[in-house]
């Protein structure tokens, strides 16, 4: 399968709580770029879901964003403790708080991938 992304993802684990129509789970980062991440959780939402989510980060600092699934895959929560990828690709939309430490996570995860 051809890459479509165009952008550099970063491994990335952050907790996270993510919010739509439907009401509030939590989940975690798997991996994040610039223009989007992707979500770790069991429940997956369908795409081109509204979604905002909300990262804290290692410092505890909350970074609240919008976005749009743009595809998901659906595991078993027994499946995901053991480690299968499942989850949400996010395209970010737009930062309602916290652009700025989501910068510095992503320039710090760029320093590190070119050692």
């Amino acid at each position: 399968m051809t890459e479509k992304r165009k952008e550099e993802r970063y491994s990335k684990r952050l907790r996270l709580r993510f919010t739509t129509e439907n009401g509030s789970t939590m989940g975690f980062t798997n991996n994040i770029s610039r223009k989007g991440i992707f979500v770790t959780s069991a429940s997956v939402q369908p795409s081109g879901t509204q979604i905002r989510i909300e990262l804290t980060t290692s410092d505890d600092e909350i970074v609240v964003l919008g976005g749009t699934v743009k595809w998901g895959i659906k595991l078993s929560p027994i499946l995901l403790r053991q480690g299968k990828k499942g989850g949400m690709g996010i395209q970010i939309s737009n930062f309602v708080s916290g652009e700025e430490s989501y910068r510095k996570i992503l320039e710090f995860c760029e320093k590190g991938s070119r050692k």
